[in-house]
């Protein structure tokens, strides 16, 4: 370790398994163990490069823009692949995540990007797996402008552009709706700086003033209630890599928006799911969080011991809330209880890979929580962390946390944890029933 104590971690071996526009690498790691010493693990990093996620925002309206199009990763999940979700694309070389977002705002949507800020330089959407890093930028639209059908044909991309009022576009992420975990994030975020945001002023449409502006919701106008919901459908898998991770090409045939259909290939990374649980005391109001070496973040050259929610892959048909009971225990030796499934599965990035993210909370006693956990026998080496609620979420705000599904949490907990100690204390009174969170299995 060095002098600071801050344990270390390095790449000694990089053995290439899979070449293509995806990449997968094998890495041998040799990295510093939490409690002293030293171990030397192999694991698997897929490689695809980092990308960009907006948030339009119109103050005038309080609206916000999204897009539906066809996700190779729900169809190849099992759900329908026809999803709103903000706008995404990667980041090219030589760009900045602002640029890139400007640039993939306009190209999805037809609107221009103002006074765009960066919510997050680079979140890791699945940081135990790949080193793809996700930048979240905010700004100013005139929503007066959003409609039609983008992208570029060339390339098989029919997006059509969604207009929703905020407090739907929050209410869908709380309800499940909204199934990808960059729309999450951004819509638990905007719940808290609406209002700082309402205090912009985007620039009005050409020869009008905001004030005489009328509303328009693309996704609900007269000539799209009753349109025939589009459908996909995976006529062909090419096997390209078969091993702990999997990646194929698939020849999907599709329905276009506004009419026709189209066949497409699209490469799949295939990991499987997985569950995140958030552990909150909210009698103590903190959250336990753990420590641990992430491959991701180090074969993208980030230092790699980073605290964030406990998580862990999930088999299929396994009972959800049992297994986050199972998972906290075995990474952090803390107890949950009354657990409940926020969301049943939030994709990580649906236009490339078909792993989903399971959200889970519960009540914990953050005073049992300490020591190192994990599989030795796997290379696990995971401190327990524990953390007052206010730092928790200030490090979402200032980019402190760096995976997706602990700022999905954080803001989460930042709107819900005064109904979360109400409800606790409200439980914890002589003869007060206990509030009924009976949820069922997902999978």
């Amino acid at each position: 370790m060095t002098e600071d104590n801050k344990p270390q971690a390095k790449i000694t071996g990089r053995e290439r398994l899979y070449d293509g526009f995806f990449k997968i690498d094998e890495l041998t790691i040799e990295m510093d163990k939490h409690a002293g010493g030293k171990q030397t693990v192999k694991r698997l990093s897929f490689e695809r490069g980092h990308a960009v996620a907006i948030l339009g925002y119109d103050p005038a309206r309080d609206e916000v823009v999204l897009v539906n199009e066809m996700r190779p990763g729900m169809l190849a999940a099992g759900e329908y692949p026809f999803n709103d979700s903000l706008p995404a694309g990667m980041i090219d070389k030589g760009e900045t995540a602002i640029q890139a977002a400007m640039r993939e705002m306009e190209e999805e949507t037809g609107v221009e990007l103002e006074e765009p800020v960066e919510v997050h330089a680079g979140a890791y959407v699945s940081a135990g797996g790949t080193s793809e890093r996700l930048a979240l930028v905010a700004g100013i639209i005139d929503a007066s402008k959003a409609g039609g059908v983008h992208g570029e044909a060339g390339e098989g991309e029919d997006i059509k552009t969604v207009v929703l009022k905020s407090d739907e576009f929050i209410a869908r992420a709380e309800s499940g709706e909204i199934k990808d975990m960059k729309s999450l994030v951004l819509a638990f975020w905007l719940a808290q700086h609406r209002d700082e945001l309402k205090q912009k002023v985007a620039k009005p449409a050409p020869g009008k003033d905001a004030a005489s502006l009328k509303i328009v919701d693309v996704a609900k106008t007269p000539a799209n209630t009753n349109a025939k919901k589009p459908q996909a459908q995976i006529t062909e898998r090419k096997p390209l890599y078969e091993g702990v991770f999997k990646v194929e090409e698939l020849t999907i045939e599709m329905d276009k928006h506004e009419g026709g259909t189209q066949t497409l290939k699209r490469l799949l990374f295939e990991r499987g799911d997985a569950i995140a649980i958030l552990g909150y005391d909210p009698v103590r109001d903190e959250v336990v969080l753990i420590n641990e070496m992430r491959t991701g973040m180090l074969s993208a050259g980030d230092y790699p011991f980073s605290d964030s929610v406990p998580a862990a892959m999930i088999g299929k048909g396994e009972d959800v809330l049992k297994a986050a009971e199972n998972r906290l225990e075995r990474e952090t030796g803390v107890k949950l209880q009354d657990a409940n499934v926020i969301h049943k599965g939030a994709f990580v990035s649906s236009g490339g890979t078909s792993e989903r993210i399971v959200l889970v909370t519960g009540t914990v006693d953050s005073s049992t929580a300490a020591g190192i956990h994990g599989r030795p026998e796997k290379g696990e080496d995971i401190k327990t962390v524990v953390m007052k609620s206010d730092d928790f979420i200030a490090r979402a705000e200032n980019g402190g946390l760096n995976d997706m599904k602990s700022l999905a949490f954080a803001f989460w907990l930042a709107k819900h944890r005064a109904r979360l100690q109400k409800d606790a204390a409200a439980k914890a009174q002589p003869g007060t029933k206990p509030i009924d969170r009976k949820i069922s299995g997902i999978f």
